[in-house]
């Protein structure tokens, strides 16, 4: 099959070019050329079927460069497929139980824009600037078009809820089919009334919080900004309240704070000149060292054709000060910063209250070229790199080539099922040789630059990723006991949590509610995905569920009030459609055979 037409993007034919085709099936005398379609070639196909190859690896892989390039693109990218799913699962939900009514076209059109932007070289990062501008612009309409559905659905539900109470009323909705068993940060609207000791965090059952007052947003008087710890249930919400209650916000921590080091139950945390040690306290041993920034010259074009690797050489920035921003029972913070050059790069390190998760915030205003940047970890061993692809995970080897990923790698000590792992929330690319792990961050290079095309000597081109980025990472040290609360993780860095000042009502639902919940004795799921029928959307919800550890089993599902058991295959991406009538129907991935 030889495909034609203008550009390598499905362009239509030119005259030109079927000219071309009908002459060369003249001058062909031993081959027969026909006009055809995909359709037709396939079904031909099929006759052959029994001993044609199976391919169930990884098909090519091409320009290594497109997985980084155009640092801004990469994270608008991640945005707005996520606000568009949690907007698809709050309308979804809404629809379902109040009187919002699903937006069906305004989803289309904001799917329809997102996925025009995921053509080969916009997301790629190898378009060019003018390209970006438009893209740039794209991108904002669909997550701030998704933002809007989902405020509005959410707020229907919200109107429902019983949020009756003595205090100041917020709300707190989970975006998981996981717990979120994590830190909440909240600044609420006081009506700028002074904080005192004597106020609590409480919830339905009067239990109080425990809170931390930690630094707000805005430079303003009485502002505050809360961070406490409790349990938000699955695609639920749960209310709060602030309000004057007895006895004082007291809390035996676990967390400790030195001047270059901070530690809670599970980890101690080391910065130093040559980058952040991370020691496990309960495997005894350190799984990260030398976590820092390296730099790599790079003169590849914007695809980096022709190579598989980077440079393993690097340079590193020099490292200038250490801070404390915040210290206290539950969070502590240290901001780490560097130069390098023109350039200037901050970490700020965070570690919370009896929690297993590391989180690094990471600010770049960078101002050098041909340089690629990345984030280096040495780990001791040679791992099992276990990558996050769409709805799966795959195993690569640690061989310094540079592979995609999607929200995590898994870096999985041999012949055990422990490891540490990093996640993300905008990073596409890294390499793993032997026991160094590198996460491509940012290439600066000139935009739409092909090889061989040689740089000029005067300068009138703009390069990629000059300027101010930020982004995240998690890290998550784990054993076979909790190795699938990586996807919980992830869910919860790029999905999360959403905070709201509340008014006082009347309602039918509960102060705490989960709307829809999984579970299973046999295996681990994920709910990666719900939405409106597109048959009936303000009737049925639609699920799309993955079954992660690949041994398959039966999975309970429950719904509002309704349960269902699901037997899931190993592996399986399972469609699931639940009607107003209690009934749940599987079906295929695009609803064909959901009547």
């Amino acid at each position: 099959i030889c495909f034609y037409g203008v550009g390598n993007h499905g362009g239509g034919p030119t005259r030109e070019q079927i000219e071309f085709l009908m002459n060369l099936k003249e001058a062909s005398k031993d081959v027969e050329y026909i006009f055809s379609t995909p359709e037709r070639f396939f079904k031909e196909l099929e006759k052959y079927s029994s001993f044609l190859p199976v391919v169930e690896d990884e098909l090519q892989y091409h320009s290594i460069g497109c997985y980084t390039s155009n640092s801004k693109i990469k994270k608008l990218n991640r945005r707005a497929e996520n606000m568009l799913q949690a907007s698809e699962t709050w309308a979804a939900i809404s629809a379902f139980l109040t009187d919002f009514t699903y937006p069906v076209e305004k989803f289309e059109d904001s799917w329809k824009t997102l996925l025009f932007n995921q053509f080969h070289d916009t997301l790629a990062g190898t378009a060019i600037k003018e390209a970006y501008d438009d893209a740039y612009e794209q991108f904002g309409k669909v997550i701030s078009t998704s933002s809007d559905i989902m405020y509005e659905a959410l707020f229907k539900i919200i109107n429902n809820i019983d949020t009756q109470g003595d205090g100041i009323p917020f709300i707190v909705f989970n975006n998981s089919c996981y717990e979120n068993d994590g830190y909440i940060e909240f600044e609420p609207w006081m009506g700028h009334i002074e904080w005192k000791d004597s106020l609590s965090v409480v919830d339905s059952k009067s239990e109080k919080k425990i809170y931390q007052l930690i630094p707000h947003s805005a430079l303003v008087r009485n502002k505050y900004r809360i961070v406490f710890k409790d349990v938000i249930p699955p695609f639920g919400y749960k209310v709060y309240w602030i309000r004057e209650t007895n006895g004082k916000n007291e809390y035996e921590t676990d967390l400790r704070m030195g001047e270059d080091f901070v530690e809670n139950e599970y980890y101690k945390l080391e910065i130093r000149e040559t980058g952040i040690n991370l020691y496990d306290k309960w495997k005894e041993r350190y799984v990260i060292q030398n976590h820092q920034f390296v730099i790599i010259e790079d003169h590849t074009d914007t695809w980096s054709h022709g190579i598989d690797r980077y440079l393993r050489e690097h340079s590193y920035p020099k490292f200038e000060s250490i801070e404390k921003l915040v210290e206290g029972p539950l969070k502590s913070v240290f901001k780490v910063n560097y130069r390098f050059n023109d350039s200037e790069i901050d970490m700020f390190v965070t570690l919370h209250s009896k929690d297993p998760v590391v989180k690094i915030r990471y600010r770049i205003n960078w101002h050098e070229k041909f340089k690629l940047v990345k984030l280096y970890s040495k780990i001791n061993y040679v791992p099992k790199v276990l990558s996050e692809i769409p709805y799966g995970v795959i195993e690569r080897e640690a061989n310094g080539k540079e592979y995609p990923m999607q929200r995590f790698i898994m870096l999985e000590e041999p012949d055990k099922e422990e490891g540490i792992t990093i996640i993300n929330n905008g990073k596409y690319g890294y390499d793993v040789l032997d026991d160094e792990v590198r996460i491509s961050i940012l290439r600066s290079i000139p935009y739409a630059w092909h090889d061989p095309y040689k740089i000029p000597d005067k300068e009138y081109f703009d390069f990629l990723d000059i300027g101010t980025q930020e982004f995240e990472m998690w890290f998550f040290s784990y054993n076979e006991t909790n190795k699938y609360d990586v996807f919980a993780f992830a869910e919860q860095l790029n999905k999360p949590y959403i905070a709201l000042n509340v008014w006082k009502h009347d309602g039918t639902f509960p102060p705490t509610n989960s709307f829809l919940s999984v579970s299973s004795e046999d295996t681990n799921v994920w709910v990666a995905a719900i939405k409106g029928s597109e048959k009936k959307p303000n009737e049925e919800i639609v699920l799309r569920i993955l079954e992660l550890k690949g041994i398959g089993g039966n999975v309970e599902l429950e719904f509002v009030d309704k349960k269902f058991l699901v037997k899931m295959k190993p592996f399986e991406i399972k469609t699931c459609a639940i009607s107003k009538n209690g009934t749940l129907i599987e079906t295929n991935h695009i609803e064909k055979n959901n009547t």
